[in-house]
């Protein structure tokens, strides 16, 4: 029977390092939609294929973090010259304004070519509360679909080589695999491994995104293809003979024995 251990989830490497973006924030003077900023953040996190520094992050690393976007008012390199000192690639900063409603801005700048990659603005009524779902919109009218797909990783290991490994009936290769299986995320994979004379093996998990997730196959060989004095019914009669026997002893060994056609008894 095919057994199989999986290992804790566990976070990704340097070489799978994402593109980096910190979310800032401007204010002038308005008190509304407070902590849009760490909102805008926290979604950023859960459904895109980005490494996220959230304002409050951004304050940890630099104290002067506010008032040197204030400083900026908005200026797409003196922003990115902000990104550079967080060690980001993009910002992603958010003014808020107020003239009779409450007005948002929404810009993305890289760091590298100090430039104005995207941008948005809104109008709310001053009492409205922005829903999570709203927030969501406005992340994909800024960012490409490509960067909304996340991935996870998956390790195949086996106690044999020269196994076929697919996953969700896909071929990925033999045992052993080099590296990691890169596959969407979160979602659910039939991980199965076959290879001539084992009993196949499968598995079914769950691969969250951002984690990688171990699979291993300890195979074992099929019943029916057992050496002839391996397989149980055969102890079942050896041990229905001894107890029949009127004279002698019945020797019992794992190997057959080199003088005796069966193997099992010497009298």
């Amino acid at each position: 029977m095919a057994l199989a251990m999986l290992s804790a989830v566990a976070r990704p490497s340097l070489a799978e390092e994402r593109r980096r973006v910190a979310v800032l924030e401007f204010r002038a003077g308005v008190e509304q939609v407070q902590n849009l900023g760490g909102r805008i953040a926290e979604r950023l996190k859960k459904t895109t294929a980005l490494t996220v520094v959230d304002p409050q992050e951004a304050r940890r690393r630099s104290a002067a973090i506010d008032a040197a976007v204030a400083r900026c008012a908005g200026d797409a390199p003196c922003v990115a010259k902000v990104g550079t000192s967080l060690e980001v690639d993009e910002v992603l900063l958010l003014g808020v304004s107020k003239v009779g409603d409450v007005v948002l801005a929404l810009q993305r700048i890289d760091v590298e070519t100090q430039a104005v990659t995207g941008q948005l603005s809104e109008v709310l009524p001053s009492a409205e509360e922005v829903e999570d779902k709203k927030i969501l919109g406005w992340l994909r009218q800024l960012y490409p679909p490509e960067v909304f797909k996340r991935y996870g990783f998956i390790v195949v290991t086996a106690n044999v080589d020269g196994a076929t490994v697919t996953i969700n009936n896909q071929p990925r290769g033999e045992t052993p695999l080099e590296g990691k299986l890169k596959v969407l995320a979160p979602r659910s994979y039939r991980v199965e491994l076959a290879k001539p004379d084992y009993s196949p093996f499968a598995a079914r998990i769950d691969v969250p995104p951002d984690a990688t997730v171990e699979v291993r196959a300890e195979m074992t060989r099929a019943a029916g293809l057992l050496p002839w004095y391996k397989r149980w019914y055969l102890w079942a009669i050896v041990g229905g003979v001894a107890v029949g026997a009127a004279v002698g002893v019945a020797v019992y060994s794992l190997q057959p024995d080199s003088t005796n056609v069966m193997g099992f008894i010497q009298r």
